[in-house]
Parts: structure tokens; C-alpha cells; sequence
């Protein structure tokens, strides 16, 4: 049998809210974890972030797809955009110039997708702040959409839930990620709950040194801050959201991410 991914897709129809952020860390901390092919795939087709926050130069973009058509797109014309990180993270990244989005039809990015689903264990999308065809595309493919918030009114009333019932996903397809963006006076987490009648998944704490640090040098935090509070809780989320069949069976070689979630698990339960 071969490969089919985990399709993650991190989505907030309000800016600002650390999307690109929290996707490209759990995109470096899958492939850390388990060792088995990860792709990070920047669909903010206008100022996209994810090569600057990987530190890598831009080669080959979603621009590229733009020259084949649906019939034309195979394996090796995907396998031509495809960026490596130093941690081998494959990525593929948001065009250069925001008027080159616009060529991609819709039938060859949906095709792309599909060849991804073969290639890959894991897949993270990081999504426009919209419902274009290309965002509506990758939701549909998403196994997983991590809808991302701010504690304050704005993004709240921003949340796309309504949206997504009205689009036929699972309410289980949906989990609600909490941003703490600002220190103060945010909305707590309770009346977020209430507000959106859905739980909360992760609480994202106050920590603006630590990213802005990450996204300046393009070292992300949890590749390269490993005894940080922040990493551990970004670590034990990405086992959270992992294949189940990846959660139930010790790896025949840990690497050190998964030594360290095992550790804070033992360490949880004997308290």
C-alpha cells in the first residue's frame, strides 16, 4: 500500500494572527519527530513567508506550476518546484510577485494536491486569509483545519465556523488554535469557547521575543530553541496531530523530538 497524507491546513480569515508561524513550525516538527516525508506548502499566494521564515533561497515557486496544464502535470513537473530545507523539510513556496498567483488554474493545483497525498506522510498548508478557489481547495483536501485566533473581538468574529458548516465539513475536521498575541486584556479562553460553542485545542502563550528572533534569522523555534517551554508544548502538539498509526508504536529509531515527548509524557503521568 502507499502513502496516503495527513492533510493539515492552518487557516484564519483574519491576518496577524501567526498562521505562517505556527505552520511552519509544525511542519519542521512532523518531519523532526517521526523522520518520514513532510512538505510545507506556502499557498498565501501574495506575500507569502515561508521561505523567509526557513531562511532559503527562492528557486522554484508555485509560479512554476503555472506553466503546465492539468493534462501536462505529473510527478516529475511537481517534483521541479520543490525546495529542500537544511532540516529536509520539502516546501514549496508562494510566488515572488503576487500577479503570478493568478495563473494557476485551479484544476492543476487541485492535481497537485493529489499527487502530494503519494508522496508525503505529512502535508501542512499554509492558507490565504480568504475562501479563494485555491484556499476552498486545500480545506476540501485538509484532514485537519487548525483555525487560528487572536483573544480579541475581531478575530473572533472572524472565525470561520459558519463557513465551514456551510461548506459540509465535520465539526471534528475543525479544531480551534488560541493565539495569545498580546499579553493583556485579551478575551479569555472560556468566553472564546462560549462565544464559538467549540473547544480550544492549544493555547499558543505570550511570546513574541522567541518568534520574532525565529522569523528574523529563519531558524525556526522548534528546530533550534529545543529547551524552551514554547518547544516542548509545540512538540507535544505535533504528536497530538499525528497519524494515529504513528502515535501507537515506538519508532525503531526515536529520533531526539520523539525522546523528548516521551520524557514530558512520563513525566506527566507520574505526577
Amino acid at each position: 500500500m502507499g502513502i496516503t497524507a495527513r492533510n493539515i491546513a492552518v487557516h484564519s480569515l483574519r491576518g496577524g494572527t501567526g498562521c505562517s508561524s505556527l505552520a511552519v513550525n509544525l511542519a519542521v516538527g512532523l518531519n523532526s519527530l517521526w523522520d518520514l516525508p513532510t512538505i510545507l506548502i506556502d499557498l498565501t499566494m501574495v506575500a507569502g513567508q515561508v521561505a523567509l521564515m526557513l531562511n532559503t533561497p527562492l528557486r522554484r515557486t508555485w509560479a512554476d506550476v503555472a506553466r503546465f496544464n492539468s493534462v501536462e502535470f505529473d510527478k516529475e513537473a511537481l517534483d521541479s518546484v520543490i525546495s529542500q530545507h537544511d532540516s529536509y523539510l520539502s516546501f514549496i513556496a508562494a510566488p515572488t510577485f503576487p500577479a503570478e498567483a493568478e495563473l494557476i488554474s485551479g484544476e492543476t493545483f487541485s492535481k497537485a494536491l493529489g499527487l502530494l497525498r503519494q508522496q508525503y506522510e505529512y502535508i501542512i498548508a499554509d492558507l490565504p486569509h480568504d475562501f479563494s478557489i485555491i484556499a476552498v481547495s486545500a480545506l476540501d483536501e485538509a484532514d485537519l483545519i487548525l483555525m487560528v485566533i487572536s483573544p480579541d473581538l475581531a478575530s473572533i468574529r472572524a472565525a470561520a465556523l459558519d463557513t465551514y458548516t456551510r461548506l459540509n465539513y465535520p465539526p471534528e475536521k475543525i479544531k480551534v488554535v488560541l493565539n495569545a498575541t498580546f499579553p493583556k486584556h485579551g478575551i479569555s479562553s472560556d468566553n472564546i469557547e462560549s462565544a464559538l460553542s467549540a473547544p480550544i485545542i492549544i493555547t499558543i502563550p505570550y511570546t513574541p521575543d522567541k518568534f520574532v528572533e525565529a522569523i528574523n534569522y529563519g531558524l525556526p523555534i522548534i528546530l533550534n530553541q529545543s529547551a524552551e517551554p514554547i518547544t516542548g508544548l509545540m512538540e507535544d502538539f505535533v504528536f497530538h496531530i499525528s497519524k494515529d498509526q504513528h502515535k501507537k508504536i515506538k519508532p525503531e529509531n526515536p529520533t531526539d523530538s520523539w525522546k523528548r515527548v516521551y520524557k514530558r509524557y512520563n513525566e506527566r503521568k507520574r505526577k
